[in-house]
């Protein structure tokens, strides 16, 4: 009885939109049927596939007097592909994201280099230095930029005063070190080595029987002439030197016990007198020893390449440049013994 009732209202229903409704609501519910039916035809599964013409479809046809048309989907269902279609139409590009704008990448690079090549600004040093390029950025900014890359953004140069850039403060550095020669007698000979760090040039190579701290400073001096003072000295803990802090007014810095490093241009030196003068002689006196390192010096200075001068030598031997390979005659030079 229910269900004839409600064949009967639809029925009636379906008469009197017939009479009252426009052609054109018609045509416009019997399209949006008919796409209906073309969606279950081309669904594979018992529930229908709908793609983004067929919701721009339904959502541009369908109003409320169309609801009752909505057979495969509920009406509802409308308002939400709306809300999807509307969300794809708005682009966000051009409005800015709430918060303050990120710095930009060249200025945060100018920012980092600014504190690694001068360790002694702080955040306000940095911040005058950017407002002079034109560049306006508060000083928290800067602080945080620092902060964030592992840098302390304040003015603290024990923090970043490494050894190397020790080094670099100061133009001219001598280091100085002691190794040791064996004679066929086993008479043991020390060689005193000054070496300057920045042109790898041998200032001095000087043997004794007995390293005492007054030969030490004496032969210091004989070197340093009128204008060959270095700026600084750079020597270990041991006892050939006393407590030596100080010569002719040149400070002298002592490493830290057991780091060779600190020290690493002329214990590299030493190694390289071994390998390539002491090690291959047999020496009776100290005098021999002296006459061998005298040459050693020579063609270490004037014709032996370094690769950390890019294979030129600390002392440039005055040879013009040739053109290609026309060399119009090549000499070999014989020194120490033809060891080298």
């Amino acid at each position: 009885m229910v269900s004839l009732l409600h064949f009967i209202s639809s029925i009636l229903i379906f008469i009197l939109r017939l009479l009252f409704s426009s052609k054109a609501q018609l045509e416009k519910e019997n399209l949006l049927l008919r796409h209906q039916l073309k969606v279950l035809k081309k669904s594979s599964s018992k529930r229908p596939q709908f793609n983004w013409l067929d919701r721009l479809l339904f959502v541009m046809a369908s109003n409320k007097s169309l609801k009752s048309s909505c057979v495969i989907f509920r009406p509802e269902t409308l308002y939400k592909w709306h809300r999807g279609l509307v969300r794809k139409k708005m682009t966000y590009g051009n409005i800015r994201p709430p918060g303050r704008p990120r710095t930009k990448e060249e200025i945060e690079e100018l920012i980092l280099r600014l504190k690694q090549e001068n360790r002694l600004w702080g955040v306000p040093r940095i911040h005058g230095e950017l407002l002079k390029l034109r560049i306006r950025i508060s000083q928290t900014t800067v602080r945080n930029i620092l902060k964030r890359h592992g840098l302390n953004p304040d003015r603290s140069p024990e923090s970043y005063l490494t050894w190397s850039q020790f080094l670099k403060q100061h133009k001219n550095v001598w280091a100085i070190d002691f190794f040791t020669v064996e004679t066929v007698l086993l008479k043991t000979v020390y060689v005193f080595v000054i070496l300057d760090v920045h042109t790898r040039k041998l200032i001095e190579l000087r043997t004794c029987s007995i390293p005492l701290k007054e030969w030490t400073r004496n032969t210091l001096l004989h070197n340093f002439g009128f204008e060959n003072a270095p700026d600084l000295i750079i020597r270990d803990g041991a006892g050939n030197y006393g407590n030596m802090d100080n010569v002719g007014g040149v400070k002298v810095v002592k490493i830290p016990p057991g780091c060779p490093w600190f020290n690493t241009h002329v214990e590299r030196f030493n190694g390289s007198a071994q390998r390539e003068c002491t090690d291959h002689f047999l020496y009776f006196s100290q005098k021999q020893i002296q006459k061998t390192l005298d040459q050693y010096k020579e063609y270490y200075n004037h014709h032996r390449p370094h690769q950390t001068l890019f294979q030129f030598c600390p002392i440039e031997t005055g040879i013009p440049p040739q053109k290609g390979n026309s060399f119009k005659k090549i000499e070999s030079n014989e020194i120490l013994e033809g060891l080298h």
